[in-house]
């Protein structure tokens, strides 16, 4: 068990003796696939309208975590020769003046935002913790590993929070959070970010969620119950028994219903 708050995004997904949630998740939807990507090691080609997807987010990520980075990791593109540009801003995420008017303006709703049960800024989920840290442990006879967007001690060191930071193009309300996260498994991942951390750190930790609107525009903190965390839970460690059996009898199919 290791947490480390030096590796870098690509070197942690580099990693392939750990399984991610997002593997976790691929193998419940598609053993085949799971063992193309993660077993044989054939890339995944991203559709263009989902890499910009990504991009986005990234770069929304960015405004809310590491703002120190946004010059030094990206660059706007707003009009000219797109060849020369390209050329000028090599290694750099390109984003668009477009993209960069969106994502202003969510955040700027997001600065002022407030978490009502609370009554705080939702800005003070991103204070004084620590970014992108990634944790490496074993689940059930399993190597898994998380990198949290956000994870925060409070200063006894009994409670901990892991929070996590997502765009959507949806208008952000608890009908359309909830739909999100049945559609993704954002379940499995908070549970699996929750046990890991905990085994990791030996502090129990809470889950949240920041969604900021693409559309609207609005930021909203959902915090994950127990039944949704036990939801993910259930989720993970199925996976967890299918990728143990499957590279053990090297069958990769999809279950029978």
């Amino acid at each position: 068990m290791s947490i480390d708050t030096q590796i870098t995004n690509e070197a942690y997904h580099a990693n392939r003796t750990h399984v991610s949630s997002s593997g976790l998740k691929l193998y419940l939807k598609d053993p085949v696939a799971y063992h193309k990507q993660y077993v044989q090691g054939i890339p995944w080609e991203v559709p263009v309208a989902l890499q910009n997807a990504f991009d986005f987010g990234t770069y929304v990520h960015a405004m809310v975590l590491e703002p120190h980075l946004l010059e030094e990791d990206f660059a706007i593109y707003e009009s000219g020769c797109r060849e020369a540009f390209d050329y000028d801003n090599q290694g750099k995420m390109l984003i668009t003046s477009g993209q960069d008017h969106i994502a202003r303006r969510m955040f700027d709703n997001y600065s002022k935002a407030v978490f009502h049960p609370e009554d705080k800024k939702i800005s003070t989920f991103f204070e004084g913790g620590k970014a992108e840290e990634s944790m490496f442990a074993e689940l059930d006879g399993l190597k898994v590993k998380i990198r949290t967007d956000y994870r925060k001690v409070d200063s006894d060191g009994i409670y901990a929070s892991i929070n996590d930071v997502k765009s959507t193009s949806k208008n952000v309300n608890f009908k359309n959070v909830t739909k999100i996260c049945e559609e993704l498994d954002y379940d499995l991942s908070a549970a699996l970010y929750c046990d890991v951390a905990e085994k990791v750190t030996g502090i129990r930790h809470d889950f949240y969620f920041l969604f900021m609107g693409k559309k609207d525009y609005k930021s909203e903190i959902f915090k994950a119950s127990e039944d949704f965390l036990e939801r993910g839970r259930r989720k993970y460690k199925r996976a967890i028994a299918g990728i143990k059996k499957s590279r053990e009898t090297n069958v990769w199919v999809p279950e029978l219903a």
